[in-house]
């Protein structure tokens, strides 16, 4: 497995682009992965289960290239729920994806 390190990536980021262009870029990110965990909790507020699924999978891989391992494999989980349709187990998990999501949220 490749081994990630976010601060090592904005600086390659930085040095390429230059800062404000990094910036920006960065600022899309942040806001990429902020729309996905709204839209996924609006998604479970609405028993939207398909919804939900959707946007973990958009924020898997973004948990993923943050570091933040515990939503990513969470949202895995999610991911293979919502495409087998199995959809009884989401109550089961739901609490965990609220408390993981809102913490990445608020780093953001």
């Amino acid at each position: 497995m490749i081994e990630f390190d976010y601060n090592e990536a904005i600086q390659m980021l930085i040095d390429n682009l230059g800062e404000e262009k990094a910036q920006v870029l960065i600022d899309e990110f942040k806001d990429l992965i902020k729309g996905a965990i709204e839209n996924a909790w609006i998604a479970l507020d609405n028993k939207n289960y398909e919804e939900f699924g959707f946007q973990c999978h958009t924020i898997k891989s973004n948990s993923a290239i943050l570091g933040e391992t515990d939503l990513e494999c969470l949202c895995a989980e999610i991911d293979e729920i919502t495409y087998n349709k199995e959809f009884e187990k989401i109550p089961d998990i739901e609490e965990e994806f609220i408390r993981l999501s809102k913490n990445i949220y608020k780093k953001l």
